[in-house]
């Protein structure tokens, strides 16, 4: 079984939920500079909104994921405004002919004087839950 963690951050808050999403599964957190490598039967893809979209980085990542080499993908995101990056990374990736997961992991981000504490403890166990739970999964299937 392999997992692994891409993200996209620009100011640091969905690194942390990354870090904390790699941790919980049992890997290491990476940016999206790093290509996935081999096969992957869990990937973990996370971004920040900015402007309510993805970042154009994180969308020629996703469109040069390949269906053959990654078998699942699970989303998490960090916004301002609540709203989660899932929907868009969802449509690229059913394109790409790439399963992902309903569920995903979302919380608050902080930026200028919004959410200024997040994400907190709190957010960071619920987003370490978040990833047992799929690590699981994927070690049920072995």
């Amino acid at each position: 079984m392999k997992i692994a963690v891409r993200y996209y951050s620009r100011s640091g808050n969905t690194k942390r939920v990354a870090d904390a999403i790699a941790t919980a599964a049992g890997t290491a957190a990476e940016t999206i500079d790093r290509p996935v490598g081999g096969q992957v039967e869990l990937l973990f893809v996370g971004s920040g909104l900015y402007a309510g979209k993805i970042d154009k980085a994180l969308r020629g990542f996703l469109q040069g994921l390949e269906p053959s080499k990654v078998k699942r993908v699970a989303v998490f995101s960090t916004s301002m405004s609540g709203t989660s990056a899932h929907a868009e990374i969802k449509k690229i990736l059913d394109e790409r002919g790439i399963a992902v997961a309903n569920e995903f992991f979302h919380c608050p981000g902080k930026f200028l004087l919004f959410n200024g504490k997040h994400p907190n403890d709190k957010d960071l166990e619920a987003a370490a839950k978040f990833a047992r739970s799929f690590a699981a999964s994927v070690k049920k299937k072995k």
